[in-house]
C-alpha cells in the first residue's frame, strides 16, 4: 500500500514479490501502458479485429494508431485549454472547494516529486 501526500486514497496493489516503494511505483507506471493497450484493442481501435499477421504491416498499423491517438488527445487538450465551455466561462457558484486538483493526473513518483508514505 502506498499513500502519497496530496492524494485522498492509497494505492493498494497485490504484488508477486516482496513489496517496496520502488516496486509499487513500477506497477503504477505500468497502468499507463495498460490503458494504451486497451485503447488499441477492444476499447478503441480494435487491433485484434484487423487480422493482420505480417510483422511489418502490424508495425505500421500500430504507428498510425499511436499517431492518431496522440493527435486526438493533444487536440482535446488544446481545445479544453483554449475554448472553455459556457459553464467554465461563467461558473454558477465560485466555490474554491469545488475546484479540481490542478496537479497532474500521474503519480508524483512518475512526475518527479517523490515523497510517498509506504506501508507494507
Amino acid at each position: 500500500m502506498v499513500h502519497e501526500a496530496g492524494h485522498p486514497e492509497p494505492w493498494i496493489i497485490a504484488l508477486s514479490q516482496a513489496p517496496s516503494v520502488h516496486t509499487a511505483f513500477d506497477y503504477g507506471l505500468r497502468w499507463g501502458i495498460e490503458a494504451l493497450f486497451s485503447d488499441f484493442k477492444s476499447r478503441g481501435f480494435g487491433l485484434e479485429d484487423s487480422q493482420i499477421r505480417l510483422p511489418g504491416r502490424l508495425d505500421r498499423l500500430i504507428l498510425v494508431m499511436a499517431l492518431a491517438l496522440f493527435w486526438a488527445v493533444s487536440t482535446g487538450m488544446w481545445d479544453a485549454a483554449n475554448r472553455p465551455t459556457r459553464a467554465e466561462k461563467n461558473p454558477a457558484t465560485p466555490d474554491p472547494d469545488a475546484t479540481p486538483d490542478p496537479s497532474p493526473p500521474c503519480s508524483s513518483g512518475a512526475c518527479g516529486a517523490f515523497t510517498p508514505a509506504f506501508t507494507a
